[in-house]
């Protein structure tokens, strides 16, 4: 489309997908067969006035063919960026610009929203040029294309999803039970599954990461964690305490020991929900009542990680990874007989009505 011309052909894509489910490689390697004149921005926690110094920089050092317009810049506004951006654009060939990491850059005032929708609106989809915003907050990223925000409906979204069980039976050459025991253990992130050595079963794969402190087993979870969630210690403890089988609201206050209070465990379930961390499950009745609702980790990796590694990294930092795999080993079985059972039930709902036997609905 791009390339197809128009009066306005430049198009926009918003990609999201959790951290580390390959969303920047993918569109490296887009980038790199494209083969078009391109600028990759990654955003980070900067202040907005250190990202805009940034991104001109990295402006500076890209293919686009003005480039050099940004040289001894130093643009204070979001407005100011975006001009400059336009001018050093093509106007005559097609060309790329990647903002990684979108949601660092998205504010309460709706600044960076505002001043790429008026860019977009006056110069930018004039121009040959595929815009790519990427970002790991699903619920930011989301909210960047819903109705009300400057950037409505101008972007296709795009969601990348990590690898499902018959993906990983295919890569690794696994029969299905041990692609399950596999999509359990790394959620089907395709960094963790890249070091499972093909037709291994789940107990190699795990003496061989545990053995390493700094596989991407044991640091994934962290280091996702780390740029996600805050840091607060009563948000990682109820965290913790929901990845160790505590779900209902009760529980998780039971189980902290009367160390957090329970208004404030709701406070931290409602952000952890608001990032997408955990979901929500409510028993089915004519009646709402929250204190009944059920708290679960979604991606089974970071459920894995909660369970079984979070407290045994210690004991890997040491070099005893085999202490910590012979605790899993221990309750692997149980766990894994409820772990299984969320990813079995959204199975069936992706299946349709006629191979579960069901009337097709009216």
């Amino acid at each position: 489309l791009v390339r197809a011309g128009g009066d306005r052909p430049g198009q926009a894509v918003l990609m999201r997908g959790r951290r580390r489910v390959g969303k920047s490689r993918l569109v490296q390697q887009f980038v790199d067969k494209a083969k078009v004149p391109t600028l990759f921005f990654t955003a980070d926690k900067s202040t907005p006035a250190e990202a805009m110094r940034l991104l001109a920089e990295e402006a500076g050092r890209s293919t686009l063919p003005g480039a050099a317009l940004f040289d001894d810049q130093t643009p204070t506004t979001w407005d100011a960026v975006f001009r400059l951006l336009g001018a050093a654009l093509p106007a005559d060939t097609a060309s790329v610009v990647v903002i990684d990491e979108v949601p660092y850059l998205m504010d309460g005032q709706q600044q960076f929203e505002g001043a790429l929708q008026r860019a977009w609106d006056r110069d930018l989809s004039r121009l040959p040029v595929l815009l790519i915003g990427v970002g790991s907050s699903l619920s930011m990223m989301e909210q960047m294309n819903s109705h009300g925000r400057p950037f409505y409906q101008r972007a296709t979204p795009m969601r990348v999803d990590p690898l499902t069980p018959a993906d990983l039976a295919d890569m690794l050459h696994l029969p299905a039970a041990d692609a399950l025991d596999a999509y359990l253990v790394t959620g089907g992130l395709p960094l963790l599954c890249a070091d499972w050595q093909d037709g291994a079963g789940v107990h190699d794969y795990l003496a061989d990461a545990l053995a390493r402190p700094t596989s991407p087993l044991v640091v994934s979870a962290e280091l996702s964690l780390d740029a996600e969630v805050d840091s607060t210690r009563e948000t990682r403890a109820v965290l913790s305490t929901i990845g160790q089988g505590q779900m209902e609201p009760a529980q998780i206050v039971a189980a902290l020991g009367g160390q957090v209070s329970p208004a404030t465990v709701e406070r931290r379930l409602d952000s952890l929900l608001a990032l997408g961390v955990v979901g929500k499950d409510q028993p089915l009745s004519t009646r709402t009542a929250p204190r009944t609702a059920r708290y679960a980790i979604r991606d089974p990796y970071l459920l894995f990680w909660l369970r079984f590694i979070e407290r045994a990294v210690p004991l890997i930092d040491r070099g005893r990874g085999a202490d910590a795999l012979n605790r899993i080993d221990a309750d692997w079985t149980t766990w894994r007989g409820r772990a299984i059972e969320p990813v079995v039930r959204e199975a069936l709902l992706r299946m349709p009505p006629d191979r579960l036997g069901l009337p097709e609905p009216h």
